[in-house]
């Protein structure tokens, strides 16, 4: 892990009641684009997309080995697979005990 990777990691799990850690350690370890973790820009009138980011389901689906991630380019839309590193494994069950309570 880089030195600036870790030092902004550290500041976002410092945040109280943030998700913030978890949205940028998903978004380094899966290389996935802001709008496949998150509706970017929902509401766009000008076309019909219905943007699907990650839940929590598409973890489970797959034993949190990997997740689906779906992007629009344009109006074509791709699906990709991408593996679940054990950090994020690790940092997303510890999050979802955390809910549970």
């Amino acid at each position: 892990m880089h030195l600036k990777e870790k030092f902004i990691l550290d500041a976002a799990k410092k945040s109280k009641r943030s998700r913030l850690y978890y949205l940028l350690l998903a978004l380094l370890d899966t290389g996935a684009r802001p709008s496949e973790l998150y509706p970017v820009n929902e509401s766009n009138e000008d076309t019909e997309i219905t943007f699907e980011p990650v839940r929590w389901r598409d973890f489970f689906e797959h034993n949190f080995e990997i997740v689906q991630l779906v992007s629009y380019k344009g109006k074509e839309r791709k699906i990709r697979l991408v593996p679940v590193t054990e950090r994020l494994k690790t940092a997303l069950l510890a999050l979802w005990q955390s809910l549970k309570c």
